[in-house]
């Protein structure tokens, strides 16, 4: 009898350990993340935790720098929001992100995927303050739609699809195929539609010089957060339409227009193919 109680804690122990190493993804502990292209994954994230999503970037929760929300057992007027900082590592560079519960941005792009915030846990009571330490996020991860990558798009100049609400560009920065702006604008409580737009015809300069249109919708967000965040546009359509009908094969100068219709602090980026 005794033999056999030892041998059925054993079988136990090996059940769990089998469990153990067959655990979900989305457990807290996670480190390591394999997501598949028809897929998505919820990602806990405890406070200074991190995970390696598909070997190719590390995403680490880093603290709540504001918590708003309305506390439970509380009537608000507003639901609150509260803001999360992570930090993303990709080929040893890391840069710092907020994603927030109500007001924008609640997810961003990185790399080809979407992250997007689900909740920030715990959520407060009306009496006594959450620790850093005692907050977690849950994020999820799904790689991009195609349709959903932000591409330049060509147009004449006599279309009208330049939307007109003010935001400010606070730098400008071109790599390869891809054009990345720091951008600020009131909202908070809305998405908000930004473009990249630019003209089909250039002024025949040494290089030639082609009109870059920036749009901005608020979709009539009346909140007045200043949201300042990045959107990168990739240019691969513009150069392939370039060497095809002006058989442009090396540069061109972007003349960067803001949605009100100002150039930019500095007009003449170069885009070098």
């Amino acid at each position: 009898m005794k033999y056999l109680k030892h041998l059925y804690a054993l079988i136990f122990c090996a059940a769990l350990l089998s469990c153990s190493n067959n655990s979900e993804p989305t457990s807290p502990d996670s480190r390591q993340i394999t997501l598949a292209k028809s897929d998505s994954v919820v990602v806990n994230l405890k406070y200074n935790q991190n995970a390696v999503i598909n070997k190719k970037f590390g995403i680490k929760f880093i603290g709540v720098t504001a918590d708003s929300r309305c506390p439970k057992n509380v009537n608000c007027v507003w639901a609150g929001d509260g803001e999360t900082k992570i930090t993303l590592i990709k080929d040893g560079v890391s840069e710092n992100y907020s994603l927030h519960t109500t007001l924008e941005p609640k997810k961003i792009n990185f790399s080809g995927y979407k992250i997007l915030l689900k909740k920030l846990n715990p959520y407060p009571e009306s009496v006594g303050e959450i620790k850093q330490e005692e907050y977690s996020v849950e994020l999820e991860i799904l790689y991009m739609d195609a349709n959903e990558e932000n591409s330049i798009k060509l147009i004449d100049e006599k279309d009208s699809l330049i939307k007109h609400d003010i935001l400010t560009v606070n730098n400008v920065f071109c790599d390869k195929d891809t054009i990345t702006l720091n951008i600020t604008y009131s909202g908070g409580c809305k998405e908000h539609g930004i473009n990249l737009y630019a003209y089909k015809t250039i002024e025949k300069s040494n290089p030639a010089k082609i009109t870059v249109l920036l749009s901005h919708d608020n979709n009539d967000d009346s909140c007045e957060a200043l949201i300042t965040r990045k959107i990168k546009f990739n240019l691969k359509q513009l150069k392939e339409y370039l060497k095809e009908n002006y058989d442009i094969q090396d540069k061109v100068v972007l003349r960067l227009f803001d949605p009100t219709g100002n150039p930019l602090y500095s007009s003449d980026v170069i885009y070098h193919f």
